[in-house]
């Protein structure tokens, strides 16, 4: 393990443990993994931390799930260079909360190339096979549902899609339930 594997994902641990993370809201992990980017081996240190099976002997006692969530608050763009073995591998996790956030991830990222990924995956869980279907039947439909109501109210949407601010706007603690209605 080198240096920045160790800083970051202690970094990252660190930061989660302190301040739980929550859909929709901005989370301090963000920065700190978005400060990390322009590392050349930021590939291998987000696969090693995403490894369910060293990073509870290695780092700390953090699900890998808490991590993809904060990858896929990234802009995909930032990313694509190395996720797409990180969420394959999460979707063949046996835990649920670590394919789930591969799900999420993937919805996150808008990028309709990444839905390859759902539309392999043989999901065993009701719920989650659902929603995955959801995802690749609506196109993202929720996420550019999201943007469209961001740029009506002058909110620069990438910057802003998992910021308190939107809440603000409309006074709910979680508008992406809300859009739905």
């Amino acid at each position: 393990m080198n240096t920045l594997d160790y800083d970051l994902g202690i970094h990252l641990c660190f930061s989660l443990a302190k301040e739980s993370l929550e859909d929709c809201r901005w989370h301090p992990a963000e920065k700190i993994l978005r400060d990390a980017l322009h590392y050349d081996n930021i590939g291998e240190t987000m696969t090693l931390l995403c490894s369910s099976d060293k990073i509870d002997t290695v780092l700390c006692k953090r699900n890998p799930a808490e991590i993809i969530k904060i990858i896929g608050r990234l802009d995909y763009d930032e990313v694509k260079d190395w996720i797409v073995p990180i969420l394959k591998d999460a979707l063949k996790n046996d835990d649920i909360s670590i394919r789930d956030s591969a799900v999420m991830a993937i919805e996150n990222f808008e990028n309709k190339e990444l839905f390859y990924l759902l539309k392999e995956h043989n999901e065993s869980i009701d719920w989650l096979k659902d929603y995955i279907n959801e995802i690749i039947q609506k196109d993202g439909y929720k996420g550019l549902k999201l943007r469209e109501f961001a740029e009506k109210h002058g909110v620069d949407y990438k910057k802003q899609r998992d910021s308190t601010y939107l809440d603000t706007l409309t006074g709910k603690s979680n508008i992406r339930d809300d859009l739905d209605n």
